[in-house]
């Protein structure tokens, strides 16, 4: 992801090439930081009714990139701190101990470095279980694996 992780230079030599098209042509928002400001609106409007906010995603790279940003505006006070974080992916979860690892930080673009480095030896803040009926975070990826279920009680 070219948020979080350094994209600078040039990529190495390949023999083959894979990569993720799931969007196609389809049109996103020009302003990076527009579209962040709208999530987290999004994220304390819910908060405010008492509400669970869903955010689907892949397991590996898009989930790690949704907690750094949710992460960060914890930190920044641009959602609210006590909102519960869930993350339903196994899989998920097994990926985002390998990003946490130190040795693999020097990957990182240099926001992600500075907020790792203010943090312990595990950088990602979430939860496994769900705190209560409402307030919660989601992140869910595709149904695969996870909560099994569960999420459909607090809906």
């Amino acid at each position: 992801n070219k948020y979080m992780l350094d994209t600078s230079g040039e990529p190495p030599e390949a023999d083959i090439v894979i990569m993720e098209s799931t969007y196609g042509r389809r049109e996103h928002h020009q302003d990076f930081q527009e579209s962040l400001k709208q999530l987290y609106r999004g994220i304390n409007d819910t908060y405010e009714r008492d509400g669970n906010y869903i955010i689907p995603v892949l397991s590996i790279n898009r989930l790690q990139e949704v907690l750094f940003y949710i992460n960060e505006a914890k930190n920044n006070g641009d959602i609210y701190e006590d909102i519960n974080v869930v993350v339903d992916s196994n899989l998920g979860r097994k990926i985002t101990e390998i990003y946490s690892r130190k040795r693999y930080r020097d990957q990182f673009s240099e926001n992600a470095k500075a907020l790792f480095d203010s943090k312990d030896s595990y950088p990602f803040r979430y939860s496994t279980e769900v705190n209560g009926p409402e307030r919660n975070i989601f992140v869910v990826s595709s149904g695969l694996d996870g909560l099994r279920g569960k999420l459909s009680r607090y809906m």
